[in-house]
């Protein structure tokens, strides 16, 4: 089952990587900052409709969700950088 989890999360993160890189090179940085915000605001939207959390719980709220859109957060991280490395 683990592996499963790991496949995915490794494939999410490079497509995140290639999609970043891409958006990078052609846009710049900032508009490569999108996906994975988008990622970090779909995951707490889901995880707040899905455990009724309240404002009060809201740092663990963001810390879950984190760790569940971290693949694409990583991924993104490390399209952008290697963009901006290739740009120098």
């Amino acid at each position: 089952m683990y592996w499963q989890i790991s496949i995915m999360a490794v494939a999410t993160a490079l497509f995140a990587a290639v999609l970043s890189y891409a958006i990078a090179r052609r846009y710049g940085w900032k508009p490569a900052l999108v996906p994975p915000v988008l990622a970090l605001v779909a995951s707490i939207g889901m995880l707040w409709q899905s455990q009724g959390m309240g404002f009060r719980d809201g740092f663990g709220l963001i810390a879950t969700a984190t760790a569940f859109s971290a693949p694409t957060l990583l991924g993104a991280l490390i399209g952008i950088l290697i963009a901006r490395a290739r740009r120098a």
